[in-house]
């Protein structure tokens, strides 16, 4: 072999050697910012603060998570209750991005994140844009890992609830529920309720998506 053709053949070698860049517009993998996510099985259920009062579901959710830096992506907890009143099913869906409070996050304020990032929300798809957790939380600012890393949501006073209930001749029951941490667009960790006695519902293993099953549940407007 040459002198030439040995120096050609080390070009080439390095040539297909070299990683291939990633388009400038093309879009990083979400990847999560917190890890260790434990979350400790809520206690919720419904109470009538006055007799002529609707009912709420009330209670309290703890979730400790470890942050790899100092900041990071607000994360967000999604809380879903499938409940019944009546012989009616209905499904009731809130975003929680501030410990120690029942209030969701407000529609304005997932508009005013996309608006930050510079990005317009396309009309036809308005409400994935604001019912996907995987969409939204990938804008939200920065905050520091001490108000989240044992966070507790909701409220232990009785006449403050995540959800309010219609009113029934019966007492209304929670039967399901379903608890997630959403941070930077990535699904970190989840819990769900037993379903033990709840056979005869034939209730779907998705049933917390998104009005996913109009003909079975009556799904309240996210809060």
């Amino acid at each position: 072999m040459t002198l030439s053709t040995f120096s050609l053949l080390l070009v080439a070698a390095t040539t297909m050697a070299t990683p291939v860049s990633r388009p400038s517009g093309a879009k990083a993998t979400p990847h999560a910012e917190i890890r260790n996510v434990r979350i400790t099985p809520p206690r919720l259920a419904v109470s009538r603060p006055r007799v002529t009062a609707a009912p709420v579901v009330t209670g309290q959710i703890r979730v400790d998570m470890s942050f790899a830096q100092q900041t990071a992506r607000k994360p967000v907890l999604r809380l879903v209750c499938l409940c019944e009143s009546g012989g009616e099913l209905s499904v009731h869906t809130t975003f929680l991005d501030r410990p120690r409070t029942v209030e969701g996050m407000k529609r304005s304020e997932i508009a005013a994140a996309y608006k930050a990032a510079g990005i317009t929300v396309p009309p036809k798809e308005r409400e994935a844009f604001f019912t996907d957790p995987a969409k939204f939380t990938s804008h939200l600012q920065s905050v520091t890992k001490q108000a989240f890393a044992s966070a507790v949501y909701g409220s232990a006073e009785v006449s403050r609830g995540f959800f309010r209930l219609e009113k029934s001749t019966t007492t209304p029951k929670v039967l399901l529920t379903r608890v997630e941490i959403w941070q930077n667009g990535v699904l970190v960790a989840t819990y769900e309720s037993s379903r033990a006695g709840l056979g005869n519902f034939s209730i779907p293993t998705d049933w917390h998506r998104f009005k996913k099953y109009q003909d079975k549940f009556k799904y309240a407007d996210i809060r």
